[in-house]
């Protein structure tokens, strides 16, 4: 009698464990729960902090190009035509990263001109316009950039000046200097330029696109 009542009893007590050990998992899981809640909270609380208190953000911000001109000796269509490319760049260029580049639209011919084709000057210093500047930095161009020379190369439509190695060459391009950029026989600098770009057969109004990685911006 007594072993059937212990039966019964372990019977009864069976059911009453599985509740109780459901009920022990139920209150662990939402302790996890609620731990995870609270590390979530802390890393979302951390990472404000580190953007209010933390250093500021280097954000590079492009400028647009200011004081933009293309001077030109003939505006013919399927003319050969030098030019004489001007602006103003807030930003400057003094790494050896940075790039500067000229695109001219499709239907010009590019007629392969190359670094001896090209002049890049630069005044001395921040400018407030470029009206009557003086270029004082004559930068020496070659195929291929070096720690004096700055590369000016064709791709298609696309003229690109590389930076010297150094950043440098003959001087830093200023933030608010004026540049001025030679395209055919009247660049001069080292040797003569030999070859000219031709006008689009189209008439009418083009433009020409001046970025890089210099980081300013601008048509003409």
């Amino acid at each position: 009698m007594r072993k059937q009542i212990s039966n019964v009893v372990k019977k009864i007590q069976t059911p009453l464990e599985i509740f109780r050990s459901k009920a022990r998992w139920a209150r662990k899981a939402r302790a996890r729960f609620i731990t995870g809640q609270a590390i979530t909270s802390l890393g979302v609380l951390l990472a404000l902090l580190a953007v209010l208190f933390g250093p500021p953000l280097q954000v590079a911000i492009a400028a647009a190009l200011l004081n933009k001109t293309d001077t030109m000796t003939s505006l013919k269509a399927s003319t050969a035509s030098n030019h004489t490319i001007v602006f103003r760049t807030p930003t400057g260029a003094a790494d050896s990263t940075d790039t500067i580049t000229i695109t001219f639209p499709a239907g010009w011919t590019m007629n392969t001109v190359a670094f001896g084709d090209f002049d890049l000057a630069h005044s001395a210093g921040g400018q407030a316009n470029c009206t009557a500047p003086t270029y004082t930095n004559d930068e020496a161009l070659a195929a291929a950039a070096s720690a004096t020379d700055w590369a000016a190369t064709l791709s298609g439509q696309v003229i690109t000046f590389t930076a010297p190695t150094d950043g440098v060459g003959v001087a830093a391009i200023a933030a608010n200097a004026c540049v001025r950029i030679k395209i055919g026989t009247n660049a001069t600098t080292g040797v003569t330029g030999d070859t000219q770009i031709t006008n689009s057969a189209t008439t009418g109004s083009h433009t020409l696109a001046i970025a890089g990685a210099f980081g300013d911006s601008g048509n003409i």
